[in-house]
């Protein structure tokens, strides 16, 4: 029976044989895997449990009076004043997550700080971890880094999506009065607005929905439509962004849309 057990604490491993989450024991935080104590601290608090994908470690981000940190089966990383977006490489239990200190956002990578930004955001390992990803800002130009290669500047990079095979990436841009999905630094076509890029579930097709605006004498008038493999599909009122999906043999796509 423990004081307090963390609401947002609670996690299975990925093979489903483990649990683990955080409990308060008088003024001590423990680590309780499987009913045992894996881990206790006399002047930290646990924010965040996770197992590692396949050596299904301990991975917890914790906050002491000097900060921020993660540790790893009980290994401690650096100190941050902050610690956002913790991902965890499902091929070799890598760890990636954002961090804060001295007013500039870090991306670190198992352990080590890799850019030192004015923004950060969203880390993302392939599916199979054998390739990594991120975007970050300096200044008012955003860039891409997908391991060796770097893409950009951009006014506004964002949702980056890696195809399941992970051998490409596509992302959403903003430059100028053009928004446009690149795929592995290849500029689509421009539009007035796009979505989140889908990829087929073999890794051979591109979807998304794209916005053009139509000037007519004083007004505008937005029409909207779906992008497949480069080609605009028939045009709507409006898209269903979250619906958009391929069926699992890759050769038929589905998405929700609007008439007038």
């Amino acid at each position: 029976v423990f004081n307090f057990i963390g609401g947002n604490s609670l996690v299975y491993s990925p093979d489903s044989q483990s649990i683990a989450y955080a409990a308060l024991d008088g003024e001590t935080w423990k680590i309780i895997v499987n009913h045992v104590t894996a881990f206790s601290y006399e002047n930290a608090d646990i924010l965040q449990l996770a197992f590692t994908p396949k050596e299904q470690k301990i991975a917890a981000i914790l906050e002491t009076i000097d900060g921020v940190h993660l540790e790893v089966d009980g290994k401690a990383q650096d100190t941050f004043e902050k610690i956002d977006h913790l991902v965890l490489n499902p091929g070799n239990d890598q760890s990636a997550y954002i961090a804060e200190k001295d007013d500039d956002k870090h991306l670190v990578l198992d352990g080590n700080v890799i850019v030192s930004a004015d923004n950060v955001r969203q880390p993302v390992f392939s599916p199979e971890g054998n390739s990594f990803a991120f975007a970050y800002r300096n200044g008012s130009e955003w860039f891409v880094r997908k391991g060796d290669e770097e893409y950009g500047p951009y006014d506004n990079a964002a949702q980056l999506t890696f195809s399941p095979d992970g051998k490409k990436l596509a992302f959403t841009v903003e430059r100028g009065e053009d928004y446009f999905v690149v795929v592995d630094g290849n500029d689509q076509t421009f539009y007035d607005g796009v979505g989140q890029p889908i990829w087929s579930p073999d890794s051979k097709r591109l979807a998304y929905a794209a916005r053009r605006i139509h000037k007519k004498f004083l007004q505008a008038i937005d029409t909207y439509f779906v992008v497949v493999d480069g080609e605009e599909k028939k045009v709507y009122s409006a898209i269903g962004e979250s619906g958009l999906t391929f069926s699992s043999d890759s050769q038929r796509f589905a998405y929700k849309a609007q008439l007038k």
